[in-house]
C-alpha cells in the first residue's frame, strides 16, 4: 500500500517515530488494514488505535478503547490487543509464538521488526477483531 492510501493519523504517527520504529509501525498498519480495509483509525494521546469499541464488564465498569493500538515508547513499540485467549488474554496465550518480543497481559513490546513473527501476529489480530468487532 502506498502512503497516500494510509489515513493521515497513521502518517502523523509515523512522522514522530525513528526510522527503525517506522518499519514496525508500517508493517503492523498494513497487516491490520489488510485484514479490515475499512477499519476506523483514531488517536488518543500517544496511542494510535484501530477498531474503536465500547466495553462493559460484569462489574458495571465500561469505557471505550481500540481492538489494536500502538504507542511509540522510549525502548520499544508497544502494541496493545483486546481479547481473551485460551489461557488468559490473546497476547498471553500466544506469547511464546510471537517471536523475540516482550509481552504482558495485553501488550507486545517490539524493538525490531524482524523480532515479531508477523504470521502469528496476523493470526492474533484476526482473533481480536473477530472477538471485538469494531463499533
Amino acid at each position: 500500500m502506498s502512503s497516500t492510501s494510509r489515513p493521515a493519523l497513521v502518517d502523523a504517527f509515523l512522522a514522530e517515530a525513528s526510522p527503525e520504529r517506522r518499519a514496525i509501525i508500517e508493517a503492523v498498519d498494513e497487516l491490520i488494514r489488510r485484514r479490515d480495509p475499512g477499519i476506523e483509525v483514531g488517536r488518543t494521546g500517544r496511542l494510535l488505535g484501530y477498531g474503536p469499541f465500547h466495553y462493559r464488564y460484569e462489574s458495571g465498569r465500561e469505557g471505550d478503547t481500540f481492538v489494536v493500538s500502538m504507542m511509540n515508547g522510549a525502548q520499544a513499540l508497544s502494541i496493545y490487543l483486546a481479547g481473551g485467549g485460551v489461557d488468559g488474554t490473546l497476547v498471553e496465550s500466544n506469547a511464546a509464538r510471537l517471536g523475540k518480543v516482550s509481552t504482558g497481559r495485553g501488550c507486545i513490546k517490539v524493538k525490531r521488526l524482524e523480532h515479531l513473527d508477523l504470521a502469528v501476529f496476523d493470526e492474533v489480530v484476526g482473533q481480536a477483531l473477530a472477538e471485538h468487532p469494531p463499533t
